[in-house]
This record gives C-alpha cells, structure tokens and sequence, in this order.
C-alpha cells in the first residue's frame, strides 16, 4: 500500500505563509504581468554610456532619475518590473517607489518621495527646479525615454538644468546648484507647507538661506 505523503509541519507552512504577505504587492503585480516571461536581460549600451558619463563627474551626490514609476516597463526588456537606475548607476539615485496599484499609489514613507511627487503634480508652477532639489544632493537629473517621458518635457524650461548628454535611450541635465552635503543655520524660518516653499522660492534664493 502506498504510503501517505508526509505533509509540511505547521511551522514550516507559517514561515512560508507569512514570506508570501511580506512580498510587496507591486511586486506581485509585476511577477503576474510577466505571466512567466521573465528572463535576464542586460543593459543596454546607452545606459553604460550615461553611467561611465555620470562617474567621471564622481560618486559624491545624488541623482534624481525620472519617469517617477516604481515599476515601469522599458523598451528594452518589456515586461513591467522593477525601477533599475538604483541598481545600475553608481551614485545615490532618487527614484520613483510608487507602486500605482489601484487603490495603492504608494506605500512608501519616505517624506522625499511625496516631496517629489508634490513637484511633479506642480509642474508648469515654476522654472527652477534644479534649486528645489538641490537640498536633497542632486547634481544631476537622468530622465528615461520610456513609458510616459513625454510629460517631462518641462525639465528642458528648467533654468537652472542644462542638458549635458543625450542618446537614443537617455536625457542627462546638469542641476547648476551644488548642494553642500553638510550644512550651517543660523536660524530657523518656518513655512506652513510646499505651497510656501514653492512661492518662496519664485522670489528669493532659498539655498543661500539653508548654507
């Protein structure tokens, strides 16, 4: 007679269990989009060009890398997954960590991630970007030409953005203000939100006010 196959213990379908509720639901959402389909993919050579580019610049300061998606698709490798530039570029990379699930934008908590989704949603408000993330210890903005970047046009009205390198895949601006990485105050202004950062810094130089 055949022999009953022995089943897991209770313990070991709870660990399973509880790794499965961990899994982030974008994360689920993308293994679900590839329907199996997923398969190592290199990068391809425009993004090298843009790294080698961005590390002879050196790796001390930050990139804001658009579109803001935290899983988008690329014309490269079409399946939608996860936001790569983090991975790939050397430098720390600000980056979309939205999953725009419905009913689930983002989970995220990073007060940087509303901050940027904040201008975003301002777009057109403003021609100075480059001086609103500059606090954050962004150098250099990288913008992708996939998904939506058609509605990144306005990067190239930015006064204080200069493209310095472009190719079929990748757009790279200059942000002409350097944040310092350690900063001196010697006092305290206080806003009553972005609205008033955002009008403040349409008439006054608001870094010189946080150096």
């Amino acid at each position: 007679r055949l022999a009953r196959p022995a089943w897991p213990s209770r313990a070991l379908v709870a660990v399973v269990v509880a790794g499965v509720l961990l899994i982030p639901a974008g994360v689920l959402a993308s293994f679900y989009h590839q329907q199996g389909k997923a398969r190592p993919t290199d990068y391809p050579p425009e993004w090298y060009q843009v790294r080698e580019y961005l590390d002879a610049q050196g790796r001390d300061y930050k990139v804001l890398f658009f579109p803001w998606h935290g899983y988008m698709s690329m014309s490269w490798n079409t399946p939608r997954f996860l936001n790569p530039a983090d991975v790939f570029f050397n430098q720390q990379v600000i980056k979309g960590e939205n999953f725009e699930l419905p009913g689930i934008y983002s989970q995220s908590t990073d007060p940087v991630q509303d901050y940027i989704t904040f201008l975003l949603e301002h777009r057109g408000q403003y021609r100075n970007l480059g001086e609103l993330v500059a606090p954050l210890g962004v150098r250099y903005v990288v913008l992708a030409k996939e998904v939506d970047y058609e509605r990144y046009a306005f990067l190239d009205q930015e006064e204080d953005l200069s493209r310095v390198l472009e190719n079929d895949r990748l757009v790279v601006y200059e942000n002409s203000y350097q944040a310092p990485r350690v900063y001196a105050a010697n006092g305290v202004v206080p806003i009553s939100g972005w609205e008033e950062l955002l009008e403040r810094s349409q008439r006054e130089a608001i870094t010189q006010n946080i150096y």
